[in-house]
């Protein structure tokens, strides 16, 4: 019987990660939530079909880096050790339906063992051939079989795996309770509110697996087991007051491209994401990072997003720390706008990250010129061949102007002379002043590491001198880049948060972090090389979803055609 339990679960992992391409309308997928009662705190519903094998072999074949592995062969073995000989055709495909739901419970009753109750659910097409396979590997001493009106139960008598056969279902549960009356529910999940408001928030119509999570539920409960419960954990419980559960819904799209919506009804105050944080990108940024920039984080008001973050720790500190902690986090920030006024002569949360609350881009790749590079030894000297920038568009471009004054300035009347292995010089690029700092990182050879800040009315950008220069004169920009337009078909509309990832720019680094010749370069490389390989570009994109909801979209394309 074990093995007709392990089975079930693998199923239903290999359903929801295949995501066959022939998605299906999301009311298939829930359709089984009527089995499961109101108030269930998980329930993660995937498709059975035979297309899904099928397809999910078909995807696997463009992976040559796992050695072949077929999803066929490896039902066939499973089903094998059931029974010698036989394949997942012989054994499941004749009564197996074409959906399939694993739950958990309502976390006020438990199993025998004091655990959540979990519950799986499988449509069935021939139940006479179900309940004669689970007869043929089980012994009658181990069950109790009592008939109901349209239903068949075994109650186990050795473990917690109890079974229910009704014409078009088959209900496996860790408590005989769950299953007692055949699956019949007073109030079913189905009906119930959070979850219809949360499924018909997903954006999509068609699905191949969709995942209901009631997490306020679980962490309140989880939080109620935990003896010696301290101030801030029960903020962090009043915060989830106003979260709402979260729906998952899977799929592939044009046959290489896994896809995860995900989606809550949660007010943005209860994320700590204010209505200022939510203001679509302006990916007219993208223009501004060379083509083939392969990491790049993008993200809007910046000053929004540091006074929320201090809103929230200030408190925790407050509640979880001493007193020396909370002065010493206090003297932390004062030295940090200490500094910044002295560099700047502005007030950090006053006047500077309010100048630079638009669309800001944070960036990194590798620099051409390590091509020529032979261990990770030569990607930081003589010179520096990573390459990584921090770009904001201006919003205040008077007070931009006073910074850009300020830095030539303050910076102008230090020294000539180098301090601690550091040069202060001016320059420009393209007739756009800029601030060079240069670092000595060898004082025998005299190699330096380089990096370079500009202020304009439009921008406001510091990094390497590569991107500093792509920033301030844009060339052939990210947005002409095919693997970053591949990419950008996908994002939620409207985004106001943006991760974005393509392989091609990485790939010299698998050679570079080999030859370095360490156990840990060798082991870097061997994770880009498996990432380069599989992985073309990925993204995951944040966006509002009507007046309260929040969307999340992750995407990863492979690589191949």
């Amino acid at each position: 019987m074990k093995k007709l339990f392990f089975l079930t679960v693998v199923l239903l992992l290999v359903g929801a990660f295949a995501l066959p391409a022939a998605a299906v309308p999301v009311a298939d997928l829930t359709t089984l939530a009527g089995y499961f009662p109101e108030g269930s705190v998980i329930y993660a519903s995937v498709r059975t079909d035979d297309d899904f094998v099928g397809t999910l072999d078909g995807l696997l074949q463009r992976v040559p880096e796992i050695g072949g592995l077929s999803l066929t062969s490896s039902l066939d073995t499973v089903a094998s050790g059931i029974k010698s000989g036989a394949t997942f055709q012989d054994l499941f495909r004749p009564w197996l339906g074409d959906t399939a739901a694993f739950g958990l419970l309502p976390l006020t009753t438990m199993d025998e063992f004091r655990n959540p109750v979990a519950l799986i659910a499988i449509s069935l097409t021939d139940r006479e051939a179900a309940e004669a396979f689970f007869q043929s590997v089980t012994r009658p001493r181990d069950y109790e079989q009592t008939q109901g009106d349209g239903f068949t139960t075994y109650e186990s008598t050795r473990d917690n795996t109890h079974l229910a056969f009704r014409d078009d279902m088959l209900l496996i549960a860790s408590s005989f309770d769950a299953i007692a009356a055949g699956g019949a529910v007073t109030a079913a999940l189905s009906a119930a509110e959070p979850f219809t408001t949360a499924v018909s928030q997903l954006p999509g119509d068609d699905y191949n697996a969709v995942i209901y999570i009631d997490s306020p539920t679980i962490l309140k409960f989880t939080q109620s087991q935990l003896e010696n419960v301290g101030p801030s954990e029960i903020a962090i419980l009043q915060a989830l007051d106003d979260v709402s559960p979260q729906v998952f819904g899977f799929t592939i799209v044009d046959g290489s491209s896994l896809t995860i919506d995900a989606v809550t009804a949660a007010t943005g105050e209860a994320l700590n994401v204010t209505g200022g944080m939510t203001t679509p990108l302006d990916l007219g940024i993208v223009s501004r990072l060379p083509a083939g920039t392969p990491l790049v984080i993008l993200g809007t008001n910046f000053a929004d997003s540091y006074t929320a973050a201090l809103a929230q720790i200030e408190p925790l500190m407050a509640m979880q720390g001493t007193d020396a902690d909370m002065a010493q986090f206090e003297t932390g920030l004062w030295l940090i706008e200490l500094f910044v006024r002295g560099l700047t002569g502005l007030d950090l949360q006053r006047e500077l990250l309010p100048a630079l609350n638009g669309t800001y881009a944070i960036y990194a790749g590798v620099n051409p010129a390590a091509e020529g590079a032979d261990t990770a030894f030569d990607l930081v000297s003589p010179e520096l061949l990573l390459d990584f920038a921090l770009t904001f568009n201006v919003t205040d471009a008077a007070t931009a102007a006073q910074l850009r004054d300020n830095l030539n300035t303050i910076l102008g009347d230090l020294p000539t002379e180098r301090i601690d292995n550091l040069d202060i010089a001016f320059d420009e690029v393209n007739g756009t002043p800029v601030i060079v700092v240069s670092i000595e990182t060898d004082p025998f050879s005299g190699d330096q590491i380089e990096f370079v800040l500009a202020v304009t009315d439009e921008l406001f950008t510091v990094g390497t001198r590569r991107y500093v220069e792509a920033a301030l004169n844009p060339g052939v920009g990210l947005d002409q880049d095919p693997q970053w337009q591949a990419a950008a078909q996908y994002f939620v509309t409207d985004s106001y948060s943006l991760l974005y990832q393509s392989s091609a720019n990485l790939v010299p680094l698998v050679g570079i972090f080999a030859r370095t010749g360490s156990s840990d370069t060798r082991d870097i490389s061997q994770v880009l090389g498996l990432v380069t390989g599989l992985v073309d570009n990925s993204s995951i994109s944040y966006g509002r979803l009507g007046e309260t909801g929040v969307q999340m979209r992750a995407v990863l394309t492979l690589s191949g055609d």
